[in-house]
C-alpha cells in the first residue's frame, strides 16, 4: 500500500493529487507544518523532515515532481505520463518543466488539465 505523508498547503498535494487521479488506493497521513518541528516521530520516517514523504513498498521518495513521475511510470498508463520525444509530449516534457520551475500550484494544475484536454494547444500555448 502507498503511504503518503501530506501537508495542508504543501507540495505534498501534487502526489496527493496523481494519486487521486489514477484512483489508487493510499494512506494518507496529514500533519501539521513544519513537520520537522511539529511532528518530531516523524524524523525517523525521514531524517530530513520535509514534505511530502512516500512510501510503496521498498520505495521511499520526497521530491514531489519525481514522485508524480514515479507514479505515472509504475501504475500507468495515464494520460498524466508525458512521453519523451513523441511528437508533441516532447515539447511538453520541456513545457512542464519550464512550468514547474518558475510557477504556482494553481498553475501547475491548469497547465495539467488544458494539457489533459487538448495536448497540441497545450504544447504551442495557442
Amino acid at each position: 500500500m502507498i503511504r503518503l505523508y501530506h501537508c495542508a498547503d504543501a507540495r505534498s498535494f501534487r502526489p496527493l493529487w496523481a494519486l487521486e487521479e489514477l484512483g489508487l488506493e493510499y494512506e494518507l497521513t496529514v500533519m501539521p507544518f513544519p513537520p520537522r518541528y511539529r511532528a518530531k516521530e516523524f524524523m525517523a520516517v525521514n531524517p530530513l523532515g520535509t514534505i511530502p514523504a512516500m512510501v510503496d513498498d521498498e520505495t521511499f521518495m520526497t521530491e514531489s515532481a519525481a514522485i508524480v513521475g514515479y507514479l505515472v511510470t509504475r501504475y500507468g498508463p495515464s494520460p498524466l505520463a508525458v512521453g519523451v520525444g513523441v511528437g508533441a509530449g516532447g515539447a511538453m516534457t520541456g513545457a512542464v518543466a519550464a512550468e514547474l520551475t518558475s510557477t504556482s500550484m494553481a498553475s501547475i494544475v491548469v497547465l495539467a488539465v488544458t494539457m489533459s484536454r487538448n495536448p497540441t494547444s497545450a504544447a504551442t500555448g495557442v
